[in-house]
């Protein structure tokens, strides 16, 4: 992982707001393409902070999250393994949204 930088922490904001907007781009691209676009682009990516998979990296088997820096903006992926919600899914979270979850596609899931 790439140590965040200003510009990293825009691009978070830019691109979990994209997401919230029209969360059918999820769809678009896979977590892993969407992973190493974050850390290409600086963004402070870490594994998961709780559950099963709590600090297993990405390349890990774990999934990863990013927070951005503007109204509690979050994205987060969880594999398959130990899901609660019987596959991979995406949480993205603002305070305008609220936290949801969606599917590979972008259907939301909750």
């Amino acid at each position: 992982m790439e140590k965040s930088n200003e510009s990293g922490k825009i691009y978070a904001d830019k691109k979990i707001m994209s997401y919230i907007e029209n969360p059918s781009i999820l769809g678009e691209t896979t977590h892993k393409e969407k992973y190493y676009d974050f850390v290409k682009n600086g963004s402070d990516v870490k594994p998961l902070g709780k559950g099963n998979l709590k600090g297993i990296r990405y390349k890990d088997g774990g999934g990863y999250r990013v927070s951005g820096t503007e109204d509690g903006r979050y994205f987060q992926y969880h594999p398959k393994d130990y899901s609660h919600h019987k596959d991979e899914y995406y949480k993205i979270t603002s305070g305008v949204s609220g936290k949801k979850r969606y599917d590979m596609k972008g259907h939301i899931i909750d």
